[in-house]
Parts: C-alpha cells; structure tokens; sequence
C-alpha cells in the first residue's frame, strides 16, 4: 500500500514539474537552456581545414590511363552483353519450338512430332556434321565462271 501510494504521488509531482513549465517556456527559454555552459567551446580540428590530397603527387601516373581505358571498355562490353543476350524465357523457347513443328508439319503431310524431342534447335535445323559448307551465295559457280573468262581471254591472245 504504501509503495503504490508513494508511486503515484511521485508521478503526479513529475508531472507538475515537466508538464506545466513546458507550455509556458518560450523558444528563448529554449535556446538560452540548450547552450552549453561547460567550458570553452570546442577547438577546431585541422583535417578539417586540410587541403585534398595535400602532400601527394596530382599529376596523373602511368598507370592511370590503362585503367580508365580498362574501365571504359569493360563497361561497353558488359553493356553490349547483356543488351544483346538471347532471351532465355520459356515462352520464347516454346513459341520457337512450335514454330520449327509447325514449319516440319508444313513440309511433309506425315510429319508426327515425337514426345521429348526438341525440333527447334540449332543441331535440328543446321548439319553440323556435314562435311561439305554450305553455300548460300554459290560461291564456287562464281569462281568457275571468272576462270572460265580467263581461260576463253588466254585462248583469243
């Protein structure tokens, strides 16, 4: 009882104390208690008025050139990387795996595609193991025709 007595008399008297002055102090008040009467005020440090990079060579090195340029040209790469990676998505894999049965449909009439085989990869539509390149452009009738022109000029001279 007496504890608990004593208790709320003390909370009743802090808070005549704090609550009752606080609304009627002013913002001078304030200022004037929240300045500090301890002593001097506190001295300046120097590396606070110290010059940058005081005391080291500005110039620039040797080394420095090769690094920016390192820099710049790695950041282009990367950049050029990523803009131009294939897009890995599973609807771009399977959009293009409908395409190639589609297109396989449309060249024969018997077409069955077979479960887990995959048609739209580059093994299915190139032949790597072919031992002949092929020739999109018919480069090799282009040579046959300039050698035939030089052999028809050798025989008029």
């Amino acid at each position: 009882f007496f504890f608990s007595r004593m208790s709320a008399t003390m909370t009743t008297a802090l808070l005549r104390r704090t609550a009752v002055p606080l609304w009627r102090r002013t913002s001078l008040q304030i200022q004037q208690q929240q300045q500090r009467w301890m002593g001097p005020a506190m001295p300046k440090p120097q590396s606070s008025e110290a010059k940058l990079w005081e005391g080291h060579p500005t110039h620039t090195e040797g080394w420095e050139f090769t690094t920016y340029l390192t820099y710049g040209v790695s950041t282009v790469l990367l950049i050029l990387s990523i803009g131009f990676a294939p897009e890995t998505s599973i609807k771009v894999w399977a959009s293009n795996e409908a395409q190639a049965r589609l297109d396989l449909q449309s060249k024969s009439a018997d077409f069955t595609p077979e479960f887990g085989r995959h048609y739209g990869t580059p093994y299915e539509k190139y032949d790597f193991t072919s031992i002949q390149a092929e020739n999109p452009f018919n480069e090799d009738d282009d040579d046959d025709e300039d050698e035939e022109e030089e052999e028809e000029e050798e025989e008029e001279e």
